[in-house]
C-alpha cells in the first residue's frame, strides 16, 4: 500500500525536473465551462492544483474572487506561487482537506482524483467543502477515448503516460457512477481532447503544423464518448 509520503515525493520530482502541466488555453476553457459568477464573495478552490494555471484563470476572469489552492506536492506550489500570486497556496492531502464542511462555491479537480490513492476519499472530500449551491468541475480520463481505440489498432495497446505513481482511467458511465456514489451529482458532461497549439507557449515560434490540424480535427469531430478526456461538472449530491 502506497503511502502520502511517497506520493508526496513522486511529485515533488515530476515538478522539480520537468513539470506536468496542459496548454493554458485548456485552464481558460474548463473554467469558463464551470460559470463562476463575477462575484467578489465567491470562495474558489483548486485540489491538486499543480503549478497553479487554473488558479491564474479564474483570477483572470473573476478578478474579485477568493481563490485558493492546494497541492501534495511542495514543489508544485512553489510554481503555483509564481504563476498565481494573488492566490492562497498551501500544501495539503486532497484526500483530508484542511477546510470546514460547506464553504466554497466553486471547487476544481482538474486530471488528479484517478492518481490518488483513495480517490473514493478525494471526492468525498470536494462534496464535503462545497455548498449546498455550489459548483465543481472534475475531469477524469476517459478510458475508450479515440487516441487508445487508435493505438490499440496500430500497436496491440492503449496510449500511456505511465509517468505517475498511481495510473487510472473511466468510461464515461464509470466515471458518472463514481462521482455519484461520492457525493456529486453531475450537471453537464464536456469534451477534453489535445489543445491545438501553434505557436510554443510563450514565443512566436511555429509548432507542429500538422500536430495543429490534426488536434482541431479532433476537437470539432470527436464525439463525447470518444474524447481524450471528461469534464464532469456537478453539484452536491441529494
Amino acid at each position: 500500500m502506497l503511502q502520502t509520503s511517497e506520493v508526496a515525493q513522486s511529485y515533488n520530482k515530476i515538478y522539480s525536473e520537468h513539470g506536468l502541466r496542459a496548454p493554458y488555453g485548456h485552464y481558460i476553457y474548463t473554467i469558463r465551462r464551470l460559470g463562476i459568477v463575477n462575484d467578489e464573495q465567491a470562495k474558489c478552490l483548486d485540489v491538486s492544483c499543480g503549478e497553479g494555471l487554473a488558479l491564474k484563470a479564474i483570477l483572470q476572469i473573476h478578478e474579485g474572487a477568493l481563490v485558493v489552492g492546494l497541492d501534495i506536492s511542495l514543489e508544485a506550489v512553489k510554481k503555483a506561487i509564481e504563476n498565481a500570486p494573488d492566490a492562497k497556496l498551501l500544501v495539503a492531502d486532497g484526500q483530508a482537506l484542511p477546510f470546514k464542511d460547506s464553504y466554497f462555491d466553486y471547487v476544481a479537480n482538474l486530471g488528479s482524483l484517478e492518481h490518488y490513492i483513495d480517490p473514493d476519499k478525494g471526492c468525498q472530500e470536494i462534496a464535503r467543502v462545497l455548498k449546498n449551491t455550489g459548483k465543481t468541475a472534475v475531469i477524469l480520463p476517459n478510458k475508450r477515448s479515440f487516441e487508445d481505440l487508435i493505438a490499440i489498432w496500430r500497436k496491440g495497446a492503449p496510449e500511456s503516460n505511465g509517468f505517475q505513481i498511481i495510473e487510472r482511467s473511466f468510461t464515461r458511465k464509470e466515471a458518472q457512477s463514481f462521482l455519484q456514489k461520492n457525493g456529486l451529482r453531475v450537471n453537464k458532461t464536456y469534451a477534453v481532447n489535445l489543445w491545438p497549439e501553434f505557436f510554443v507557449e510563450g514565443t512566436l515560434k511555429v509548432k507542429s503544423v500538422k500536430k495543429f490540424i490534426w488536434r482541431w480535427l479532433l476537437k470539432i469531430f470527436t464525439p463525447l464518448s470518444l474524447s481524450r478526456e471528461l469534464i464532469f461538472i456537478c453539484k452536491k449530491g441529494d
